[in-house]
């Protein structure tokens, strides 16, 4: 496997490539083939997870942006509902001092 072909190789190849090694170095126990046959395998199952970690990592930086922007709304509706209480609070105290006046 080539460079580019290593870069553009989906999980499902580079599963493949995996399994091929490994059944290789089953075919062939001798000292000479088997571990570097299971070292390219496990450097294939590497890439497999480390490709995966970044889709997860991705994903979960998009739901962090949505929970950030809920909790956005939800501190700006927060902020009208007091801007609202106090305008109605001062409306009422002016309505209450004009009403005991007279």
């Amino acid at each position: 496997m080539t460079f580019e072909d290593f870069e553009k190789a989906t999980p499902e190849k580079l599963r493949e490539e995996a399994k091929s090694c490994f059944d290789k170095a089953e075919e062939n126990p001798s000292w000479g083939g088997a571990p570097t046959l299971l070292l390219q395998a496990q450097f294939y199952m590497m890439e497999r997870d480390r490709r995966e970690a970044g889709r997860v990592a991705e994903r979960d930086f998009s739901l962090e942006r949505i929970v950030i922007g809920l909790i956005s709304l939800e501190l700006i509706a927060a902020a009208i509902g007091i801007w609202l209480t106090t305008g109605k609070a001062t409306h009422r105290r002016r309505r209450f001092r004009v009403s005991t006046l007279t």
